[in-house]
């Protein structure tokens, strides 16, 4: 299976670059695109968000000079190496203009000899012509594929009656009979389009049709379809069109092993066509001669189904349009008295044209169908940009927070060209205006001349009316202009009216009702998969919707698989009021078990009814679980919510973005600064294993030196060298350490500093400023209900603010009588909930030294993070200070399970004895060894200066990206420990601004804690340039979130829960 890309024009960029991207994750390999499809941007930045290898499969047109440009056009979007598959785009519209398609210097030569040079892998063309002249094109050997078209309907929406344009078209029919084995017996492979009819055989969900026409399409779907063309004889691929993610979705499956079509649906698929070529026209042209009032009927017939199924409503010719073809609102035959029109399909010409025309008058109706060209003469807008609208999908008014879909067709009346690139003086643009705030601006796609058409197309949210009470869309060539196209009012709060596919909502509601108006889950997901649903909802009762109440009777979502409640989901937001639309994101697991299963969705009151009980609706749902293994991701993370959740899991589980990008559920190794998760993703990582990983990951010295020492045993009673090595390492580079001791992790560390100083002093009061571990000493200060630790009165330990010395002077003056220490991190930490701040000022750590001195308690500075991070190799020596005890973990040993105290020998030799401590592994050679190896590398090269130097080019280049972005943010931090803070006061909208940074990273590839980033030796100028762009593209969707009240709609992972 490969994707069609000529419908993207029709929708938001977006939506077109998150369906391509999902197709690819879900195993589409190829994309076909042309130049006139204006797709290569939307291709390339979907190509980019998957790891997995995408063949864009592009053609060319035109004369030479313009064919060999698409040539290098195609290369340029395919990137380095040879194409594997180019060709001529359309090859019978080629020869029938004129072109040099088989002469000499043509393009047939031109793409022979790019294979002989190697640029070129395999040929193709695209083609609409007849059988016969599709088999002189497989008999002479010029191509490897044929790209047309052919579904078992035998027909698609633009099929048309030949002799009328003087050219000859398909005819699928003898296609199958004649070209198909043909195509075998030579090997040449064929590249099927139009398999689902544009729309004829099955629904498109992009693009709905307006009427059914044939309703017996209902009982098809889109998969078996493909299935059933990808059996034919001869057949190599399908290339379906796919616009959204449902598509995508449903497309790729068709690709899927088992490709056989079980007996029953192959039956279905028959049957049901064979029934629609009695309801729908081919447009063969055959009964036209037969027609007493000699209608166009074949081309009545095709204008109408063109607007009815508006997938490929940009290959509406204004001289064909409805009216031109039949003026009079009631059709002719309903005064006809001499029906004499036959068509050999056994099609009731009458009856199934009337149908059409007055489905096309309703469409007219509505503003659904373009004015002719004569209502258009006329009609201009502006004179620079001159345009004519020829259609607009634009509502006369718009609700606030409605979100709309807008699309507008038009026709540059100008004299001048419309350039989509290019200095702002000549870029063409459309933007929507709320008095004087510009709240979008959409690009234009391709370049477009004097009366051609082109489409925007994008998404807009109704605003707060406060800025004002209309919306104008205007477009600028450059700086000249601006053209009003249209404006629609603001409404004040949400709608109270509701129209979804269907009439408006009835006057009498109920009190507690729901719409379910779109989601994203397909009828198919693999065993164990953790999709991100997105579920459109609109509270249609009476009754509001609290997501928490005083009476417990608040309002949320359970999931049912196969009638067992599975989750519990809350409302994004507190109070959805009648007529709201809220947009929920939440992570839904699939069951392992093969087969179907009845997926229900259902919102409750709870403590009071489900609204099912007061007659609202489920979404009801049929899941098909293929009988296939589960995949590791999925095997993985079912085990550990089983057994071992206690993870930071910011994605929950989710492995895939709507888009089909690939984030870390599981990460499967690392190396220098970089990480691959089980799908096989690369990551550029800045959590380097909490901070630990200062030399980056599997860094050569110290796996040689954890190598070595495995197999001299590595946990032994006696001490060994290697321990007193590192000892005594550590009590050179560390002001004040005389004696050392060592232990696993930082809150060991902290905790047994914490009894020395106690033990040391005979007091018991300990004041801090910074984090100090999990350990009962320093938590309890948190309390019971949190840590399990019990609280104590009078409370044992208190907390000063960094750089607060009026503080730090209180808690002194009321504690000093039983101080034993005061634990200081050197470095200002993160406590304050804002990010760390910048570095610590010597003159407050001098201070805060010489009255904890003075007081007879114990300086104790937690350098677990500062350690080897200073070219002082730490915090102390860098500020001129000598405290009593230094803790120290994390870079010690580049990131194995180490720590250690290292201070004044009176101090261990009186309190150590006393503290209790004899932990079995505190001397494991493993760690030790990679300590002793990490630690001279950190004295052999400049570790901590380029850490240093790196980390501040990457503060002020996020500071640049930040300011160029607009998003009210900042970088907090030093160079070795930073953090983004968002600057929003409402804490939910925070959160979701914070959680949507964090996916759109993850997105981009670079994985953070929430924004903090801890740079190690190997970041180096390429990871950096890679960290600068993907935050710049992420901070990209953050401000557009931000500027439309987006969140919602763009969150497609789970709030994020801080650790």
């Amino acid at each position: 299976v490969g994707f069609g890309t000529c419908q993207l024009r029709l929708v938001p960029e977006e939506q077109a670059v998150q369906a391509l991207a999902a197709g690819f994750e879900r195993g589409v390999n190829w994309v076909h695109v042309s130049p006139d499809y204006c797709a290569d941007e939307i291709v390339a930045e979907a190509m980019r968000r998957t790891a997995r290898r995408v063949i864009p499969v592009a053609d060319g047109s035109g004369d030479m000079d313009h064919f060999e440009a698409c040539f290098e056009r195609a290369c340029n979007l395919h990137g380095p190496g040879p194409l594997p598959l180019w060709g001529i785009s359309c090859i019978d519209d080629q020869e029938f203009v004129g072109r040099n398609v088989w002469g000499a210097k043509g393009m047939v030569e031109f793409i022979n000899a790019r294979k002989r040079d190697g640029s070129l892998l395999a040929s193709y063309t695209t083609t609409h012509a007849p059988p016969d002249a599709v088999a002189r094109l497989i008999e002479s050997g010029a191509f490897d594929a044929i790209m047309l078209a052919w579904n078992p309907l035998g027909f698609h929406v633009l099929s048309s009656y030949a002799a009328a344009e003087g050219k000859k078209y398909e005819d699928m029919r003898r296609c199958r009979e004649l070209v198909f084995p043909l195509a075998a017996e030579r090997k040449v492979s064929l590249l099927v389009m139009k398999a689902l009819g544009g729309g004829l055989l099955g629904e498109s969900h992009a693009f709905p049709p307006h009427d059914l026409l044939a309703p017996e399409r209902k009982e098809l779907q889109a998969t078996d379809i493909l299935r059933h063309v990808l059996a034919q004889e001869g057949v190599t691929a399908v290339v379906p069109g796919t616009a959204c993610l449902a598509e995508a979705t449903e497309n790729a499956l068709a690709g899927h092993a088992p490709l056989e079509l079980p007996t029953e649906r192959e039956r279905i698929v028959v049957n049901t066509v064979d029934r629609m070529r009695t309801t729908l026209c081919s447009r063969c042209g055959e009964c036209e001669s037969t027609c007493s009032r000699g209608l166009p009927i074949s081309w009545l017939f095709r204008e109408a189904y063109i607007w009815l199924n508006p997938a490929d409503t940009f290959d509406a010719v204004s001289r064909l349009h409805y009216d031109h073809l039949h003026p009079e609102p009631e059709l002719a035959c309903v005064t006809c008295d001499d029906q004499s029109c036959l068509c050999d399909q056994g099609l009731d010409i009458p009856l199934q044209l009337g149908r059409a025309h007055q489905a096309v008058q309703e469409l007219k109706s509505i503003g659904g169908f373009p004015e002719p060209p004569l209502k258009l003469e006329g009609s201009t807008l502006g004179n620079d940009p001159a345009v004519l609208v020829i259609q607009k999908e634009w509502p006369s008014r718009i609700h606030q927070q409605e979100r709309i879909a807008v699309r507008f067709w038009l026709e540059n009346s100008g004299l001048d060209p419309w350039l989509p690139v290019g200095n702002i003086e000549d870029r063409t643009r459309l933007e929507v205006h709320q008095g004087a705030k510009r709240l979008t601006q959409v690009r234009l796609r391709e370049e477009v001349h004097t009366g051609v058409r082109c489409h925007f197309a994008f998404e807009i949210v109704g605003p707060d009316p406060a800025a004002g009470d209309n919306l104008r869309v205007l477009l600028y060539r450059g700086t000249h202009g601006p053209t009003e196209l249209s404006r629609c009012q603001i409404i004040i709060g949400p709608p109270t009216s509701l129209t979804v596919n269907g009439p408006s909502a009835v006057e009498t509601r109920r009190a507690l009702d729901v719409c379910f108006e779109n989601h994203n889950i397909p009828s198919e997901l693999d065993p164990g998969q953790v999709l991100s649903v997105q579920l459109l909802v609109r509270n249609t009762g009476t009754d509001p919707w609290h997501k928490t109440a005083p009476a417990g009777d608040h309002v949320g979502l359970a999931v049912h698989w196969d009638a067992e409640v599975v989750a519990n989901h809350p409302l994004p937001i507190q109070t959805v009021v009648p007529g709201a639309q809220i947009r929920m994101c939440f992570a839904l697991e699939t069951p392992v078990e093969p087969g179907p299963h009845r997926l229900q969705l259902e919102f409750v009151r709870y403590q009071v009814t489900v609204f099912s009980d007061q007659g609202a609706p489920n979404l009801d749902l049929t899941v098909n679980v293929p009988d296939q293994p589960i995949s590791r991701t999925a095997r993985l993370w079912s085990g550990l919510q089983r057994t071992d959740p206690w993870h930071y899991l910011p994605t929950r589980g989710i492995s895939r973005l709507a888009d089909g990008t690939a984030v870390p559920v599981f990460i499967e190794r690392s190396e220098g600064c970089h990480q691959w998760d089980t799908e096989g993703r690369k990551y550029i990582d800045y959590t380097m294993g909490w901070g630990s990983v200062l030399l980056g990951y599997a860094y050569p010295t110290v796996t040689k030196a954890l190598t070595e020492a495995v197999n001299k045993g590595h946990t032994l009673a006696w001490p060994q060298p290697v321990e007193i090595e590192v000892a005594e390492m550590l009590v050179a580079d560390f002001p004040g350490a005389e004696m050392a001791c060592f232990a696993k992790n930082g809150s060991d560390a902290c905790t047994f500093a914490a009894r020395m100083a106690r033990v040391f002093t005979g007091k018991k009061t300990i004041l801090f400023s910074g984090y100090h571990g999990w350990q009962d000493f320093w938590v309890e200060q948190v309390g019971f209900e949190r840590t399990g630790v019990p609280t104590r009165e009078p409370a044992l330990i208190h907390r000063f603010p960094f750089h607060d010395l009026t503080a730090f002077q209180t808690l002194l003056d009321e504690h000093k009588d039983d101080l034993a220490a005061v634990f200081l991190e050197p470095s200002p930490w993160a406590g304050n909930g804002f990010g760390f701040e910048p570095d610590s000022d010597p003159l407050f750590l001098r201070t805060v030294a010489r009255k904890t001195k003075e007081a007879g308690a114990l300086l104790v500075f937690d350098e677990i993070v500062t350690g080897y991070r200073y070219p002082e190799h730490s915090a102390a020596a860098a500020k001129g200070i000598t405290p009593d005890l230094t803790c120290l973990g994390k870079a010690i040993a580049s990131g194995l399970p180490l720590s250690a105290v290292v201070g004044r020998a009176d101090v261990f030799k009186q309190a150590l004895p006393h503290t209790f401590y004899a932990a079995t592994f505190h001397a494991e050679c493993l760690s030790l060894a990679a300590a002793k190896a990490a630690i001279e590398t950190y004295h052999r090269e400049p570790v901590a200066k380029h850490i240093w130097s790196m980390g501040q080019a990457m503060l002020d280049g996020l500071r640049g990206v930040i300011e160029q972005s607009g998003v009210k943010a900042e970088m907090w931090g030093t160079p070795f420990r930073m953090n983004l803070r968002f600057c929003r006061e409402d804490p939910d909208e925070l959160l979701k601004e914070r959680t949507l940074m964090q996916q759109e990273l993850l997105r981009a590839g670079i994985s953070t804690y929430n924004g903090v980033m801890l740079p190690c030796y190997v970041h180096d100028e390429h990871t950096l340039a890679k960290t600068l762009d993907g935050f710049g593209r992420a901070f990209e969707v953050v401000e557009r979130a931000g500027r439309t009240g987006d969140f919602d709609r763009l969150l497609e992972i789970p709030l994020l829960v801080d650790l």
